[in-house]
């Protein structure tokens, strides 16, 4: 663990906590200059509570939706926030209270940034499945959405519950333009299944889902799918088990065809110890390398993966010892740890737990999760909504010299390719002036396929380019000495 030492001119980043929306599964977004959390208040279980805080800390609107059903209960999904076009879209779930979850629908809901009131909501089930969950959601155009969870159904003799995995898109209108359903390779014997927790659109016409059966019988496993974007139609389905199973995997795209993965790896056969399997796969699921990273011996897991505005990954969750603790880590394309840390709202020996967290465009981490005041509750535990801001360096405190350095940031390009659509003839055109060097040049086609490598010497703004390459359209990828600097379509005709 690395340990800030703050001196005379630094400041302490956002750490605060929140009495408003308390549920474990606390959901997250936010524009240019606001957060917005949304919670399902574990007090009154009809209650959905959202907030919309600013940069500086400080709540400046609430808002409390009531149902008056009284037999459900609300469970958030804490990656289904989104501010999208001026709009505040939350997705989640209403459960049966007190009962089986045989009845469970999924509820699309639209809301005002100024949290005044909700514009539209819609309730969602889907035929020949007793219950809906959803786990996340992602925008993949102006006007069109994507959901990812599972649909439950009663199986066999014993009427197991068995759960597939759901994908499904919607218009901004909440129409249903597609689902799909895909089950699992156990028998109908062991209940549950997979359930999708991770949303990535790729460059070549696919979304790949990823996520955790969380409440799948010992051993644990991850698995990914794939789909295309457009019909929805399932093009693979691959489970991973790891040595002693594994408690989720989540993935992000590395824009070169292939995508980045950790996968929580369990270390022993009694699950009380997790470590990170980190890798590269390529877009039919074959994992091209992978590496063993984290400490050893702690019972810890991420719950995200995220590609950073300087071509590394991070992954954020949870470490369990006496209480529970914030983790965050760092890590290179080429699967190199940069850097671990682990975070509190103040005591260690509380629980500061992270939930969910995405990355600012001042290149900042911001995080979500709850912490249980049991130190200082009148009234027995307290349970709070919890935000934490770090830097690129894992430090939540501005100016600290932690004494870790990352990888060389370089910054991604801005490039054009001329003329395009193109006869074979053509020329990459920079926007800026490059530092010289060999920088390489990757052409992929639509299958994900790499069909042209070559190292080039830039000392200019422009290199001149001919390919004998089928007509089609491709994928250029631009890099240097590993890191990923920008991409463009180039059409052959």
């Amino acid at each position: 663990m690395a340990v800030c030492v703050q001196l005379s001119g630094q400041n302490s980043y956002l750490n605060e906590r929140y009495r408003r929306g308390r549920n474990l599964n606390n959901s997250l977004a936010m524009d240019q200059s606001n957060y917005y959390i949304g919670s399902g208040i574990n007090i009154n279980s009809r209650i959905y509570h959202y907030s919309r805080i600013n940069f500086q800390g400080v709540v400046t609107d609430t808002l409390n939706l009531l149902f008056s059903d009284t037999t459900i209960r609300i469970d958030n999904c804490k990656e289904c926030l989104q501010v999208h076009n001026g709009t505040l879209y939350n997705m989640y779930s209403n459960f049966p209270k007190n009962s089986a979850n045989d009845t469970a629908t999924i509820v699309l809901s639209k809301i005002h940034l100024d949290l005044h009131d909700t514009i539209e909501t819609k309730v969602f089930t889907h035929s020949g499945y007793n219950a809906v969950r959803v786990e996340a959601s992602v925008f993949d155009s102006d006007s069109t959405f994507l959901i990812a969870g599972y649909g439950a159904r009663k199986v066999g003799a014993n009427l197991n519950f068995k759960y597939d995995l759901l994908l499904a898109k919607f218009d901004t209108s909440f129409n249903l333009i597609w689902i799909t359903t895909v089950p699992g390779s156990t028998s109908n014997n062991i209940p549950f299944g997979p359930i999708g927790g991770n949303i990535v659109l790729d460059n070549y016409g696919g979304i790949l889902v990823s996520g955790n059966p969380y409440v799948e019988p010992f051993p644990k496993l991850g698995f990914a799918a794939r789909f295309d974007s457009k019909t929805g139609v399932s093009r693979w389905y691959k489970e991973f088990k790891g040595n002693h199973g594994i408690g989720g995997m989540y993935c992000a795209n590395r824009d070169d065809g292939k995508y980045q993965f950790i996968q929580n790896w369990y270390s022993k056969a009694s699950s009380s110890a997790i470590r990170f399997n980190i890798g590269i796969m390529d877009t039919l699921g074959n994992i091209l390398s992978q590496k063993i990273i984290g400490e050893k011996n702690t019972n810890q897991f991420c719950l995200g993966l995220l590609r950073t505005l300087d071509g590394n990954y991070y992954a954020a969750g949870t470490g369990r010892t006496a209480g529970a603790y914030g983790i965050g880590l760092k890590f290179s394309p080429e699967l190199d740890s940069l850097w671990q840390d682990y975070y509190w709202h103040d005591d260690p020996w509380e629980w500061s737990w992270i939930g969910t967290f995405r990355q600012k465009l001042d290149s900042n981490f911001i995080h979500l999760g709850i912490h249980i005041d049991h130190f200082n509750a009148s009234n027995g535990s307290k349970l709070y909504s919890w935000l934490l801001e770090t830097d690129n360096h894992g430090c939540d405190t501005s100016g600290c010299n932690l004494g870790r350095e990352d990888l060389q940031e370089i910054k991604r390009i801005e490039f054009s390719i001329y003329p395009n659509p193109s006869h074979g003839t053509f020329q990459i055109k920079f926007q800026d002036q490059q530092s010289q060097g060999y920088y390489q040049l990757e052409i992929w086609d639509m299958l994900g396929r790499k069909v042209s490598e070559e190292a080039y010497w830039v000392e200019d703004m422009r290199l001149e380019l001919n390919t004998d390459l089928p007509l089609g359209v491709y994928n250029v990828i631009l890099s240097k000495v590993g890191y990923l600097l920008g991409s463009e379509k180039l059409v052959l005709e």
